[in-house]
């Protein structure tokens, strides 16, 4: 490395080698100046730019899916449920014993709501918080995507829980919530449904195991 000085300016050379042919390969040197300090800042500002740009870009690509797929799905919605919402009213329902007594509407009508469609409601209300919150942050401000989050797989299990609901379609009758005589609405607690024996179910799969260790979330699985 050489260093020369003109008109109290430094500039900085570098040894270059190159062969040249027709004089019996000669081997020379030349002094070839390194690029400025200012070419490589700029060099570096376009990069830093370039990949920024990019970033903004995928991070808004993901929120216009991410907000359409929850309106297409919200649209779905619109579908399934009754067009009276979850809410019912059961004239004689003395004669029925194991229903649970009804919560009562600002209006005086005694209702309850229908369990399946009371279900649908609260995984939409889920489904639409976890959309919230992938695309806004828990403080709505931070506008990026959770590392690791993987939409495909999200939107297909909510999909898949939406089609278990409609496809058992649980036709509970949910009263009042328990304890609370003036809170209009239920919390869906303490009403008799038909149900599978759990034990019995987890016995039967067992016993049809191809291995001995399972996982809620499976790493490997694609869906």
């Amino acid at each position: 490395m050489m260093e020369r000085q003109s008109n109290d300016e430094s500039i900085e050379y570098h040894d270059s080698s190159e062969y040249v042919g027709f004089l019996g390969k000669r081997r020379f040197q030349r002094k070839v100046p390194k690029p400025s300090r200012m070419y490589e800042w700029l060099q570096r500002l376009f990069y830093v730019s370039t990949t920024t740009l990019n970033i903004v870009a995928i991070i808004l690509l993901v929120r216009v899916y991410s907000a359409s797929s929850s309106a297409s799905v919200a649209e779905e919605a619109s579908h399934v449920v009754p067009s009276c919402g979850d809410d019912i009213h059961i004239s004689n329902h003395d004669q029925y014993e194991h229903l649970s007594e009804p919560w009562v509407d600002p209006r005086g009508n005694t209702l309850w709501k229908v369990s399946w469609a009371h279900q649908l409601h609260c995984l939409y209300l889920i489904m639409n918080d976890f959309d919230r919150l992938v695309r806004y942050g828990v403080t709505r401000k931070e506008n990026q995507v959770e590392e690791g989050h993987f939409q495909v797989h999200t939107n297909h299990c909510f999909d898949y829980l939406r089609q278990s609901i409609l496809c058992t379609s649980d036709m509970t009758l949910e009263g009042k919530v328990l304890g609370r005589d003036a809170n209009p609405g239920t919390d869906g607690w303490g009403h008799l449904h038909t149900c599978r024996n759990h034990r019995e179910v987890v016995q039967w799969v067992e016993e049809r195991r191809v291995k001995d260790k399972g996982f809620i979330i499976d790493p490997g699985s694609p869906l």
